[in-house]
């Protein structure tokens, strides 16, 4: 008998894509969606791979999660956590190469978005890809917890300096948002 898979999409998330497409132009939210369903896909590949089954999907203000059924050794869990940020740098190459020979600004603007993307979902810090890759390499939840802290305070404070500096609120609502998913944790 075939399991069904649970898909939780909150207001949250609904919210989070509403003011995605009433601060982006059409391109840049489209560039955008093509890169997190490529993070995406490297995870759902990774998880098929090492025979997990998929579960479920969960979408909130924080972003897309996918859920898996069974049990994954660590170096697995390993690899499925990388699986996303890898393929969405091998993604930003390949489109940023392809947008160049094409000349094609959708491509090179969902390059940029996948790497930035990719980048940052590595950063050690709860609730990204790159926490919960720390988490398994360092079985130390207290000193990791810390790390997270630190990683979000120190992006909250770049994000108050270039906003001051006139460059943008960007890094600043990315470090106020990681520093709401500390204390939600």
């Amino acid at each position: 008998m075939r399991q069904k898979t649970e898909v939780s999409v909150s207001v949250g998330a609904v919210l989070l894509l509403s003011a995605l497409w009433f601060f982006f132009d059409t391109v840049t939210f489209l560039a955008l969606l093509a890169a997190a369903l490529i993070h995406e896909t490297g995870h759902l590949a990774a998880l098929s791979f090492f025979g997990c089954r998929i579960a479920g999907f969960r979408a909130d203000m924080s972003g897309a999660m996918i859920c898996g059924a069974g049990s994954l050794t660590p170096m697995e869990e390993l690899c499925s956590l990388a699986a996303g940020p890898a393929l969405g740098m091998i993604y930003a190459l390949m489109a940023s190469a392809a947008g160049n020979a094409l000349g094609s600004s959708f491509l090179l603007k969902s390059a940029g978005i996948s790497l930035l993307l990719s980048v940052f979902n590595l950063l050690p810090t709860q609730p990204l890809d790159g926490g919960r890759l720390l988490a398994i390499l360092w079985d130390n939840p207290r000193a990791c917890a810390a790390i997270s802290f630190a990683v979000s305070f120190l992006l909250l404070g770049c994000g108050l300096f270039l906003m001051a500096k006139g460059m943008g609120l960007g890094l600043l609502i990315a470090g106020i948002w990681l520093m709401i998913a500390q204390a939600a944790l």
